[in-house]
């Protein structure tokens, strides 16, 4: 008799207590400002708009919480959404009382204490109640790399926290914890929680990638993906993320194609590009270079003082070359001229009589090497013999030398040579004994050579 009563005794305190769900004391209250935005779950089937329930739980596992079934009387209607530690429950507003059960956690009723109002929410706190430690319950964390807001689903169940995510509150057993996110592959970790264990999961998720293959016609052009340089074609790019992206396909002397290609994980993207020439000035024009070329320029010179000299430039170049230029302002009396003036233009101490007309004698030969500097552009310095003389005629037909606007001697010039598809332009700057300073313009044409 003894042993059999310590049998009882013992099969009855292995058991677990009898669950008891109830609504905890004073946990229904309005929340303040909430205000039901839900299109979906905005009337019931009378055209009543809903009143929110939004009700928490306690001790109650997620996949208990999924199971929790609700009911009221005749004339109540609810939807439900599941959400991480909560269920909400658009009710009825007009509902007098909610049934909640479950098949192992027991039911229980709550009347509402007050009359709900449309569209508001409440909450309210549900607790399982039990005496024995048997249904034990641990937490988790699941924290994601190199990006949060992964997706976790615990045998199967979507749970509406993305990464990262906590749970303090999971029934104790095997879970398989799959995070998911778009552009990176899907992980799985399998864990088991025990009672009062703290399972920390730290995941480094990889990123999704395709492939892309680029070839073009011409081969041998750089390709760009995204901006940074990828290599030259044809090229095949392996762990390219999955996605959009922008390529770029560039070769000397043809056009830069852009085509925009979206990556699959593990497929290969192939883009092939037939490459355009380019036909702008800037490529006739080197090419021009590159292969030498004859020129001639007509010249136009002006002094700081305002006079004109016109000219004419013959050369030849290739990388470097030579060019000959002659100049003259066409009036050959100056070097005619009987008298010379001081800088007050007084003579041997007298004022001649000036009528006001002037006259301008130039004479400019230089010589010098022309050498390309970058694409269609070109250097040239020269040096040679210069004569620049200023005259004022007088009453008497004599003709004055002025020597502070008149120079003889040695000509410098330097300057820079455009050739734009056959057609040349050239600046310089041209002293004699670097008193006369002239600005020199030259136009004219270049013969390629064959």
């Amino acid at each position: 008799m003894k042993r059999l009563l310590i049998l009882v005794l013992s099969i009855f305190l292995s058991m677990p207590a009898m669950a008891q769900l109830e609504v905890k004391e004073g946990s229904f209250k309005e929340v303040a400002g909430f205000v039901n935005i839900n299109t979906d779950k905005m009337y019931d089937d009378n055209d009543k708009p809903y009143a929110v329930l939004k009700i928490k739980t306690e001790n109650i596992s997620s996949k208990q919480r999924h199971e929790l079934r609700f009911g009221g009387d005749a004339q109540t209607f609810f939807e439900v959404e599941y959400k991480d530690g909560e269920v909400w429950l658009y009710i009825s507003y007009y509902a007098t009382y909610i049934k909640i059960s479950h098949e192992e956690l027991s039911s229980t009723e709550f009347h509402f204490p007050y009359d709900m109002e449309p569209k508001k929410g409440y909450d309210l706190t549900l607790v399982n109640k039990t005496s024995n430690g048997n249904m034990g319950f641990g937490s988790l964390s699941v924290t994601t790399k190199p990006e949060d807001g992964a997706t976790v689903k615990l045998n199967g169940i979507v749970m509406t926290q993305k990464t990262p995510y906590v749970n303090d509150m999971i029934s104790v057993g095997e879970y398989d914890v799959e995070i998911s996110k778009h552009g990176f592959k899907n992980v799985t970790r399998h864990i088991v929680i025990q009672e009062g264990s703290k399972e920390n999961v730290v995941v480094d998720m990889p990123y999704a990638c395709g492939s892309l293959k680029v070839t073009s016609e011409p081969s041998g052009a750089y390709v760009y993906i995204d901006n940074l340089k990828k290599g030259k074609t044809p090229l095949v790019v392996n762990d390219l993320h999955i996605g959009n992206h922008t390529v770029q396909i560039e070769a000397v002397d043809y056009k830069a194609v852009v085509r925009h290609v979206t990556t699959e994980e593990d497929k290969t993207e192939v883009l092939s590009v037939k490459l355009e020439p380019l036909t702008s000035f800037i490529t006739l024009a080197t090419s021009y270079v590159q292969n030498g070329y004859k020129f001639m320029t007509l010249d136009l010179m002006m002094n700081q003082y305002g006079n004109l000299s016109y000219g004419v430039t013959l050369g030849y170049m290739r990388k470097f070359g030579f060019y000959i230029s002659a100049a003259s302002s066409f009036y050959f009396d100056g070097y005619n001229y009987d008298l010379e003036c001081d800088n007050d233009f007084f003579v041997n101490g007298y004022y001649p009589d000036y009528t006001g007309k002037t006259h301008y004698t130039s004479l400019s030969i230089i010589g010098g090497v022309i050498m390309k500097v970058a694409g269609p552009v070109a250097l040239k310095v020269g040096a040679g013999y210069g004569d620049r003389i200023k005259l004022y005629e007088t009453s008497g037909g004599h003709l004055v030398k002025y020597p502070d606007y008149s120079a003889i001697g040695v000509d410098v010039s330097a300057g820079l040579q455009f050739n734009l598809r056959g057609f040349v332009f050239s600046v310089d700057c041209v002293t004699t004994n670097f008193k006369i300073y002239e600005a020199k313009i030259g136009l004219g044409y270049g013969i390629k050579n064959k």
